[in-house]
């Protein structure tokens, strides 16, 4: 959800890029960012609860 949301917004607002201040796209960077890391611990937690591995679950 959130990086669809970050990816939304970098895309409807891309076209005005040239209008608005750089700093602009950084709230939706970080959606982004969020999104993919918080996408990536899960995905790690569910591998560890699969093989059942202490180490994979605590990341």
């Amino acid at each position: 959800m959130i990086i669809s949301v970050g990816t939304t917004i970098y895309a409807v607002y891309e076209d005005f890029s040239h209008f608005l201040d750089p700093s602009y796209f950084s709230p939706a960077t970080l959606l982004i960012v969020v999104g993919v890391l918080v996408f990536v611990i899960a995905f790690l937690g569910c591998c560890g609860a699969v093989r059942e591995s202490t180490c994979m679950v605590l990341v």
